[in-house]
């Protein structure tokens, strides 16, 4: 597995060349700041490590012999991308370090703590570190003795530089070329060659090939639907896709197999010497590396704590998220949204007294996502003000057309999360539909769905009062299924209370005792009492006795357009007698 460059690898190999910490003169001052880490620190070994563009050299050490190691078989690759100390406990159990040459060659480092050594543009040139041959740590105290000296040798190091400032042009020159030399070769990205140095490697095979001497393999491996990753996840998140792929084909490789980064998603390996099979083999290791890390993601994402073996569901969810996150991203920015109307009849009157607001798109091709997934991804990819705009604007104006074509007194509900009402400009939304549609702020009723989360937020509370203040009234959505409802009606005067619809389709008495209390409940706090998911005659009776106020249900009413009819007068109102005898 290869480390991952630093960000600024071309400006932090810049100031390794200005510094020249390689050519520091041994005059002792490096060597008693190494002893001295030791010492404090516990530790057979000691050192004063620089990153160069391909390897590490240890400039000063104390307790081993070892000058110079590649840059890929060093802790200190990893030590420079921090900002503090890296301290690895044990190397051995590490699963990006236990097979490292510094690991399990002659220094067999098991123990190690490196603190970078930062220049004055903010590069971190190399380390100062502390090694041992077993498994071990540092406190406090020494962690924050070996930064203050990592300091120190950092100044001896600048300060060498300014002496040396006229003396050391050529070693300069030399440095920066071979930095140069190794940016122009590899991959800024993934750190393994680029095009243009295996298309010299290829060549250079050529002739054995020919000649018999050499048998060459080159596999090409792409990924599918890569741009769906940056679609939907952002290009950041397909660079890291990227460096994964990049350690997944190492892993799988052999030691004298050429890796490198053609263009975008496009890997290229050169296998020199390849036995029969090997491409095949080399190929089904990488897909397994990758199944396997797509395994543990799902079993994340499925709970934690759980053992999840690579399978079509796994594929499956994975596929599936990536094209969630890909049409979410495609129909906000489309404008494919629209809004389904729900009606909501009264059991006193028998009409229609609202329309719940329902989120659906127009879009070919769409993966089978419900609203809420839809609204989740929405969240999750910071779009979600962009449909609360859409769908609290787009339901004044159809509310208003309603109004307008004969339910003259009918309102609407819309969905809100409390994610959304946690943003301020939910207020001026919800001012602006109403001036633009005309709508009177009582004919906005806003059902507030995770009520665990509105329980805690302060911010989400304070925005609920503004609105009402404004004359909006406020249901509380699902109420029973959690004490964080029966907490939010101690804090906050909600006009609405919708029961979840498991208490309404309870069959036994002791359900039905339950459904009164909750609606005699709702009715001495002030609150007209909804229930939703009614979907025959005997539920709807049930509801009539026990006295709650609204209904809605298939049987009542599916969603529809939300579009008035052209004749509002032939449009079915429900009565009591009727419809709910």
């Amino acid at each position: 597995m290869r480390v991952p460059l630093p960000s600024n690898e071309r400006e932090r190999l810049d100031a390794v060349a200005r510094l020249r910490p390689v050519d520091v003169r041994r005059d002792g001052r490096l060597a008693e700041i190494v002893s001295l880490a030791a010492e404090i620190c516990g530790t057979p070994m000691a050192a004063i490590a620089v990153v160069e563009g391909d390897e590490v050299r240890f400039i000063e050490r104390h307790g081993f012999e070892v000058d110079v190691m590649p840059r890929d078989e060093s802790i200190c690759t990893y030590a420079i991308l921090e900002d503090r100390t890296t301290v690895v406990s044990d190397a051995g159990t590490d699963a990006r370090l236990f097979d490292r040459a510094i690991v399990t060659g002659p220094m067999g480092v098991r123990f190690y703590a490196g603190s970078p050594l930062i220049e004055t543009g903010g590069h971190a040139i190399g380390t100062l570190c502390v090694m041992a041959d077993e498994a071990g740590g540092i406190d406090a105290a020494q962690q924050s003795a070996l930064e203050v000296l990592g300091r120190q040798a950092m100044a001896q190091i600048k300060l060498a530089a300014l002496e040396d400032d006229q003396a050391g042009l050529i070693d300069d020159l030399d440095m920066a070329r071979r930095n140069l030399d190794f940016l122009a070769s590899h991959d800024a990205l993934t750190g393994v060659y680029n095009r243009n140095a295996v298309i010299g490697v290829i060549e250079g095979l050529v002739p054995l090939n020919e000649s018999g001497a050499m048998s060459t393999a080159v596999l090409f491996i792409d990924i599918d639907d890569f741009e769906d990753v940056n679609d939907s996840l952002g290009h950041d998140a397909g660079d890291r896709v990227l460096v994964t792929l990049a350690d997944r084909i190492h892993l799988g490789a052999r030691n004298d197999d050429v890796i490198a980064r053609l263009a975008g998603d496009q890997f290229v390996v050169v296998i020199p010497n390849a036995p029969f099979l090997a491409p095949e083999q080399m190929a089904r290791r990488v897909l397994q590396m990758a199944s396997g890390d797509a395994a543990m993601r799902y079993a994340k994402a499925e709970g934690k704590n759980r053992l999840v073996i690579f399978e079509v569901r796994v594929a499956a969810h994975r596929i599936h998220r990536i094209n969630t996150h890909s049409f979410v991203r495609s129909v906000v920015s489309e404008g494919s949204m629209r809004l389904d109307f729900q009606p909501l009849w009264s059991m006193t009157s028998g009409a229609v007294i609202a329309h719940e607001a329902l989120l659906r798109w127009d879009s070919p091709g769409a993966p089978n996502i419900d609203p809420g997934e839809f609204v989740a991804t929405a969240e999750a990819l910071g779009l979600v003000g962009e449909i609360t705009r859409f769908t609290i604007i787009e339901a004044c104006r159809l509310a208003t057309r309603r109004r307008e074509a004969g339910e003259r007194n009918a309102a609407v509900t819309v969905n809100l999360s409390s994610v959304q009402l946690e943003r301020d400009e939910v207020i001026l939304v919800v001012a602006t539909a109403l001036n633009d549609s005309g709508l009177a702020p009582s004919g906005l009723i806003l059902e507030l769905t995770e009520s665990a989360k509105l329980a805690e937020s302060g911010s989400g509370q304070a925005t609920l009062r503004e609105l009402q203040n404004m004359g909006v009234r406020v249901a509380l959505d699902d109420f029973g299924t959690g004490f964080s409802s029966l907490a939010l009606l101690r804090s906050f005067p909600f006009d609405f209370m919708k029961i979840d619809r498991t208490f309404v389709t309870g069959v036994t008495d002791a359900d039905r005792e339950v459904l009164r209390s909750l609606v005699q409940l709702g009715h001495s706090l002030g609150m007209m009492v909804v229930a939703e998911g009614i979907e025959d005659a005997t539920m709807l009776r049930q509801l009539q006795e026990v006295g709650c106020d609204v209904v809605q249900g298939y049987l009542l009413g599916r969603p529809g357009p939300a579009e008035p009819p052209r004749n509002m007068e032939s449009h079915p109102l429900i009565t009591p007698a009727s419809r709910f005898h």
